[in-house]
């Protein structure tokens, strides 16, 4: 196992202390004494109500019972007992008890005076923490992110900063949208403009650690001696999807267009009377079959010849000089451009969509256009070419701009970007109702919807209405039934220009010793649990087919067996699966029918969803055996591991630890038939470190495991730009130490997502129909150039380079997630040297134990959901597998009364925090819906709909009275429960950079190979 010698660090836009000075620290102590005092009189009520229990049946007099009982339930409900009445029951009061309750009336009125000038220290300090507020509003880190993250909050700000009391419901609307960003911004480290600043950190020997420094004696995190101070650099770049917009403006316009390269589709293969092959538009894939005829092999030929492919107009000038077909250049031009849309050519630009420097390959594509055709005058090419330059340095006025400045220059690039896309749209000669601005659009379309509805023919009918717009439709469909169809549309704002990431001009120091040995653990540990590769099912689906279908020394082509397997086996596995589903929804809906007990009225009864005699042979097919086998292989290990924990594990915990000999013990006593052998491969997790001290006083550094990953790479691509380019080199090299005699190669399609924006880091890539190809086209590998075999232990597929007779791994490099990708995308990243590997599948059986599943039967516990409590899990200890948790059903959610006062609400969600044992600090968000399956009376009861942003997590620290008031709001979002997680680490564990505490999360990575020296 070797580590990568660059770790990037997350480290949060600002110090935590920031954060800090908004928390009430006096009224949280105010609440602290009260909810002491609490417990005091909970005491004391129950002895009372316990004495007055025993006393009410021994009084004979009814009055006197009934004063006592009355008594009883005041005191029970903490209600204020008149003085004259008071005096008539201590007369019939025992000594004892009336000790007892003049310590109880004592208590509660301390208990009151605490409550009333609870009131009045909130109300001075939140007026105080409001101007605090104030002061990070208006800092020019949080604005520089606002202006790309929320315009329209950005400029409430000075209106809101400028009240100092009589706030309106817009002002608390502003405030809360602050607090929410703030506290993204000093509480987590999600990477967005400033909010989040990226450093590389270098693992050093530990002997290299100051004696002394701000994370302690023994630190793991330091400042570089030579460091004075800390600089962060702002990186612009402009957002690909206007690459996306642009391309397909120029391929619109035939005055540009034909100056662009054209080349085959990457898949086309011709069969014995017709073409096949693949198209893919905005990744939606879609075989295609067209005739074959002579003119069709001409384009095919021609275009073939180089592999980058021939200019348009070349190719016109070919067929025409060598009288290939007779036709002119318009109609050659015209059916070109149909084959194009069709997906038989495609345009090869040579601009790669997941290119951070688009924008610069783009003005030299353009600039090489127009040198290559000095007499001929394309138009705007010139301009766009020098409207991007513009742009381009905008872009770094903008890094280093102020935020008010910042505003002007980003207004700038919009208009000139703007600008040259509607003339190159008119150019193009699409509708002029396109090139309306979005206010433009809406005040046609309001106005359009109003004089319809006054010239609305009342003696038509809707069905009328609605036949002639299927027939619309329809007529549509099959006009564009295979074609390529774009929206041109100019969609964007300001704000959607220019992306940002933020660096700090430093290398930070981490202590290579403690970071080995707790890799070391983690790596050993993900080997463990191997059996459970979150890839495998598919490979077996594949392999299982592979061996039905065809010899076992059979060497396919990808593309005819990725439609086979498609067609025959994921299509009928999709729609089998959504037939069952059906059958399992219409089995729920009469359960809670029957529990309902409602009459049914004859003809009512649904016909009952079933399989079909072909259904129930084609789902024996589809449940692949070996699938099965290791299910039952992975079933009976966790049994043996279960077993193990017993001993170990008691109910309710709220911390479970878990060690590496009792997986192995797991190992030794069933064996799961999977090698745990290292092989040339790469690996790499998020994690967040911090030192905790152990009972001896000892430090210890202890991970909490956000992520576990594939390396090559993956997690650190969409940073590598803005990074030194040694970096990248770096990262190349180590990878082409895992490629051995194979030839490696980045998986891609024609994905856009900008989190995928990346250099190339292998050395060849996959070039399949629209996919985003960076390297030359000597170094891609097209699609038909690839078989599916065997390998030579016949229990896995390859994949073989034709041509060199080589394997190929394939390998996403991307931070988007499969299931926004291709459907091919996904097949081929099953040929990957990368292992998806994660522990929970430990923790999944160690909650099994403390936490039992709740037993169907229990009808009470299914009507009225309780609140679920995860413990946190510790691996080692030093590995965080998972942090506590609460699981909270809507009803046991603290929603603000009407007329209760922000002081009474902050000390109530206190106590409630107090009662379930929850940290002062966490992360909530919403869930979408209740696990496993919902109770029959279970229905959403969110009093407003929830928002995009509450699925997040969103930190709170029960402290702080405005993210109190932003969690008020937020529960209201809740319809079936609210998630809440410890934050780990917290506040008090954070480390330090430089000065201040920061929440940072590490980037690992690190290598492993058959053969180690």
């Amino acid at each position: 196992m070797k580590l990568f010698p660059h770790i990037l660090i997350r480290v949060s836009g600002g110090g935590f202390e920031q954060l800090e000075t908004l928390n009430a620290k006096d009224s949280f102590h105010q609440v602290k004494e009260i909810l002491q005092i609490k417990e005091q009189l909970k005491k004391i009520k129950e002895k009372i109500s316990d004495e007055l229990y025993q006393l009410i049946p021994q009084e004979k007099d009814h009055n006197v019972q009934n004063l006592l009982l009355n008594c009883r339930r005041d005191i029970f409900n903490e209600r204020d007992i008149p003085t004259d009445k008071l005096d008539n029951i201590i007369a019939h009061l025992p000594k004892s008890i009336n000790e007892d309750l003049k310590n109880y009336l004592r208590i509660k009125k301390t208990m009151d005076r605490l409550c009333a000038e609870g009131e009045k220290i909130f109300s001075q300090e939140v007026t105080h923490l409001r101007e605090n507020l104030h002061a990070l509003a208006r800092e020019d880190t949080l604005q520089k992110g606002l202006l790309l993250g929320s315009q329209s909050l950005l400029k409430r700000i000075p209106a809101y900063a400028a009240k100092k009391s009589g706030l309106n419901k817009k002002d608390f609307q502003t405030e809360r949208g602050l607090i929410k960003y703030i506290s993204r911004m000093y509480g987590k480290t999600s990477p967005f403009s400033t909010f989040t600043n990226l450093v590389m950190g270098k693992p050093v020997p530990s002997a290299q650690a100051p004696a002394e420094e701000g994370n302690g004696k023994n630190p793991f995190l330091w400042l570089p001696a030579d460091v004075k101070e800390k600089k962060v650099i702002c990186h612009i770049r402009l957002n690909n999807f206007l690459y996306s917009y642009l391309k397909i403006l120029l391929c619109k316009n035939p005055e540009i267009y034909r100056h662009f390269l054209i080349r085959p589709n990457p898949t086309l293969k011709q069969g014995e009377d017709h073409y096949l092959f693949l198209t893919n538009n905005d990744n939606i894939e879609a075989f295609q079959r067209i005739p074959a005829n002579p003119v069709l092999e001409v384009f095919r030929y021609l275009t073939a010849e180089k592999k980058e492919g021939i200019p348009m107009r070349e190719l016109i000038r070919s067929i025409i000089a060598n009288e290939y077909i007779d036709a002119p250049a318009e109609e050659l031009e015209a059916y070109i451009v149909q084959l194009i849309e069709y997906g038989f050519l495609e345009y090869n630009i040579g601009v790669s969509g997941i290119d951070p420097d688009w924008d610069i390959k783009l003005r030299k594509v353009l600039a090489n256009i127009i040198s290559a055709a000095p007499d001929t005058e394309i138009p705007l090419l010139g301009e766009l070419s020098e409207t991007l330059k513009n742009i381009r340095t905008l872009a770094d006025q903008y890094g280093e701009a102020p935020c008010d400045k910042r505003n002007q220059i980003l207004e700038e690039a919009f208009q000139q970007c703007r600008t040259i896309c509607m003339k190159l749209h008119e150019a193009a000669g699409l509708p002029e109702e396109e090139r309306k601005t979005p206010e433009e659009r809406m005040k046609a379309m309001k106005e359009e919807k109003k004089q319809a509805e006054q010239e609305k023919d009342p003696g038509k009918s809707e069905e009328e209405d609605q036949q002639k717009q299927e027939s619309e439709e329809k007529k549509e469909d099959t006009e564009e039934v295979f074609k390529h169809q774009s929206s041109t549309y100019f969609y964007f704002k300001p704000e959607q220009m220019f992306y940002e990431d933020a660096t700090v001009d430093i290398t930070l120091q981490v202590d290579e010793t403690s970071l080995m040995e707790f890799l070391g653990e983690l790596h050993k540990l993900l080997q463990l649990m191997k059996h459970y590769e979150g890839m495998q099912d598919e490979r077996e689906k594949m392999l299982y087919f592979f061996t039905h279908q065809y010899d076992e020394n059979a060497s396919i082509p990808l593309m005819t067996f990725y439609e086979e397997y498609y067609r025959e086996f994921k299509k009928p596995e999709a729609e089998l699966q959504r037939k069952q589903e059906a059958m399992q929804r219409q089995q729920q809906q009469k359960q809670e029918e029957q529990q309902k007990e409602t009459p049914k009225k004859e003809g009512d009864e649904a016909e009952e969803i079933k399989l079909t005699e072909e259904e129930e042979k084609k789902a024996a097919f589809l449940a692949v055996p070996s699938i099965k086998e290791r299910q039952e292989r992975n079933r009976q290990w966790t049994d043996h591991y279960k077993e193990i924990l017993k001993k170990e594990i008691t109910p309710d915990p709220d911390f479970i630890f878990l060690s590496p000999l009792q997986v192995e013990q797991a190992h030794r006593e069933y064996d799961t038939g999977i090698s745990r052998a290292d092989g040339d491969r790469s690996y790499g997790s998020f994690i967040q470190f911090y030192k905790e001290k152990k009972p001896g006083g000892e430090e210890k550094l202890m991970g909490v495991l956000n992520a576990s990953f594939p390396g090559f790479g993956k997690l650190f691509s969409r940073f590598l730009h803005i990074f030194d380019d040694s970096i990248t080199g770096d990262m190349r090299k180590w990878n082409e130490t895992c490629q051995g005699d194979a030839l490696m190669a980045e998986d891609t399609d024609a994905s856009y997502f900008n989190a995928n924006l990346h250099p190339p880091l292998l050395p060849y890539e996959v070039r399949i129909p629209g996919g985003h190809n960076t390297l030359p086209s000597k170094k891609q590998i097209p699609i038909t150039e690839l078989l599916v075999k065997l390998d030579e232990t016949g229990k896995r597929l390859q994949l073989i380079h034709e041509p060199s007779q080589k394997r190929v791994y394939v390998i996403d490099l991307g931070f988007q997630g499969h299931k926004g990708r291709s459907q091919l995308f996904q097949l081929l990243e099953k040929f990957s040297k990368a292992e998806y590997l994660f522990p929970m599948p430990l923790v999944n059986a160690a909650m099994s134990i403390a936490r039992p599943e709740q037993k169907p039967g229990d009808e009470k516990k299914e009507q009225t959901p309780g609140i679920n409590v995860s413990p946190r899990v510790v691996y080692d200890n030093r590995i965080v597998l998972q942090r506590k948790s609460w699981q909270i059903p809507v009803e046991h959610l603290p929603f603000k009364e009407p007329g209760e006062s922000s002081w009474a609400y902050f000390a109530r969600v206190n106590q409630w925090r107090h009662e379930l044992q929850m940290p002062d600090e966490v992360f909530v968000h919403v869930v979408e819906r209740m696990p496993g399956p919902i109770p029959p009376k279970a229905k959403p009861k969110a009093k407003q709909n929830p928002t995009r942003d509450d699925y997040k997590p969103q930190y709170i620290s029960f402290k702080n009275p405005f993210l109190i008031d932003l969690f008020e709001k937020l529960i209201k979002r809740v319809a079936y429960s609210l998630r809440v997680v410890e934050m780990l680490p917290d506040s008090q564990y954070l480390l330090k950079v430089g000065d201040s505490r920061h929440i940072t999360e590490f980037t690992v990575q690190w290598y492993t190979y058959a053969q180690s020296e």
